[in-house]
């Protein structure tokens, strides 16, 4: 099984989405400062040492078990972007 590198967690859009010239999008990490395509990002880990989850004790990730992540989805108005809101529990 492959090691897990350390990705960048966020990223700040310095560029419009394609110039006319076609030059892609430049991204900056905002924990590492690290300046580049989303493709050279996604591509190099980020040297920022993110702290472990103060529930599951993982990082850079939560554990796919994280109580902490559960309980926070349990929360009334709190739901995963992208996917359907959740039914009212009423």
């Amino acid at each position: 099984m492959k090691p897990k590198k350390n990705p960048h967690m966020l990223l700040t859009a310095l560029d419009p989405p394609v110039d006319r010239n076609g030059t892609m999008r430049r991204w900056r990490c905002d924990y590492c400062r690290e300046v580049g395509t989303l493709d050279v990002l996604q591509d190099e880990p980020c040297s920022y040492v993110y702290l472990p989850c103060s529930v599951c004790g993982q990082s850079p990730e939560c554990a796919p078990d994280c109580k902490g992540i559960r309980d926070l989805l349990r929360q009334p108005g709190i739901y995963i972007a992208g996917l359907d809101r959740p039914k009212s529990r009423h």
